[in-house]
């Protein structure tokens, strides 16, 4: 074994999909084991408490193993409610800052549903990716404990500036003053943000490409452009803007004409767009449609993708309205090639019953076609940095 080359074995290791077999080749061969622990340790999601525990016994103590994991995904389901389980994730809550503390080549790091506090020691200075959840585990917090958690957060920021890509979720963020400092930040290009309550510096003079706006508005009947105006600041730099989990009432509005006009105006690069679609009959639908290709047509020049999203159960998906949209869109709109229609749709079967996902794709020039059939629409969304699908827009 000692006389074969590394490269020739890591080549071998780097086919095995089961960690289990890898586990057993780095406890069977002393020669295997360095290798076998770069591929076990190098990206790791732990889902349950004991895989968190066991990796921090394993992690912790161990040097070598520090400096291999390079992406680290926390997404463990936690009940605050009952009193004993607080206790249990207050103590997990120690143990992954012990755990995070000694990670000095960390590139990716998601957590969810977390406390910032665990992150006020940490520094990882090739961070890259940022996936945080603000949303505090303890159910009696008040807005002071709250505040103060959202600020170890925005520091934590501070102190990574080779940030390029950050989803943050401040959904249940209080709306009061928590000060952000408007140096962090300074190469993030890819944002996907939730919540209403980001202060304005989190957009302000930053390099953004990519931006997506999940569930923003307190209220149906909110303007997006008067809960984040800071978004028209963007300018040219803008070329994806993913709206499409906002309310479906805020597109059935005759205010969203002039939100699109606005941002038309503000944002003239842009190449994806992704909105909500209205509710209403099949007559005032397509009233809106042809509302939005006349706002298409005198801006975004560039605009390649349109991305409409309808809720599930949606009867509108079952009639001609989809395929009229995108005619009139398609028609008014000459720099667009391709308009992507979501949907999910309930199913009875034999055991029950299933949402599956419906997707429409048509393009100019060609009937309705499956997405997986469009190489070339596939190659474009690639190129944007965009993962097809209705739940995430951005791939990093």
């Amino acid at each position: 074994m000692t006389t074969i080359p590394v490269e020739l074995y890591n080549s071998i290791l780097n086919w095995l999909q089961d960690r289990q077999d890898l586990c057993a080749i780095a406890c069977a061969s002393k020669t295997l084991n360095i290798e076998a622990e770069r591929l076990l340790y190098r990206s790791l999601a732990p889902r349950t408490r004991l895989q968190l525990v066991k990796l921090a016994k394993a992690i912790i103590p161990n040097a070598a193993r520090q400096n291999i994991v390079r992406q680290l995904d926390v997404n463990i389901i936690t009940y605050p409610l009952p009193r004993y389980n607080s206790l249990i994730d207050s103590t997990l809550s120690r143990l992954l800052s012990r755990l995070l503390f000694v990670l000095p080549r960390l590139n990716a790091l998601r957590l969810h549903q977390w406390p910032c506090w665990i992150l006020r020691n940490c520094h990882h200075p090739l961070l890259e990716v940022l996936d945080l959840c603000m949303s505090p585990i303890w159910p009696m917090a008040g807005e002071e404990a709250v505040l103060l958690d959202f600020q170890y957060g925005y520091s934590y920021m501070q102190r990574h500036p080779k940030i390029m890509h950050m989803s943050l979720d401040g959904r249940n963020a209080p709306p009061g003053e928590c000060q952000f400092p408007p140096t962090a930040l300074p190469s993030l290009v890819t944002l996907c943000c939730a919540g209403q309550h980001f202060p304005a510096e989190l957009f302000q003079n930053k390099p953004i490409e990519r931006l997506a706006l999940l569930n923003p508005t307190g209220s149906a009947l909110d303007r997006i452009v008067d809960i984040h105006p800071t978004i028209l600041q963007l300018g040219a730099r803008l070329s994806v803007l993913d709206m499409s989990r906002c309310h479906r009432q805020w597109s059935s509005r005759p205010e969203s004409s002039d939100d699109i006009d606005l941002m038309g105006e503000h944002l003239p690069h842009l190449q994806f767009l992704a909105i909500p679609a209205p509710e209403g009959r099949d007559d005032e639908i397509l009233s809106w449609a042809n509302r939005l290709a006349n706002s298409l047509s005198r801006f975004w020049t560039k605009l390649v993708i349109f991305r409409l999203q309808f809720d599930q159960g949606d009867p509108t998906m079952n009639t001609g309205v989809p395929e009229s949209i995108a005619e009139r869109l398609v028609l008014l709109k000459e720099s667009l090639k391709w308009i992507i229609i979501f949907a999910w749709k309930t199913k009875e079967g034999r055991l029950g019953r299933t949402v599956h996902l419906v997707s429409q794709v048509y393009r100019r020039g060609y009937d309705s076609m499956q997405m997986y059939k469009d190489l070339d629409l596939m190659k474009t969304l690639s190129k944007l940095g965009i993962r097809y699908g209705p739940l995430t827009c951005f791939r990093f």
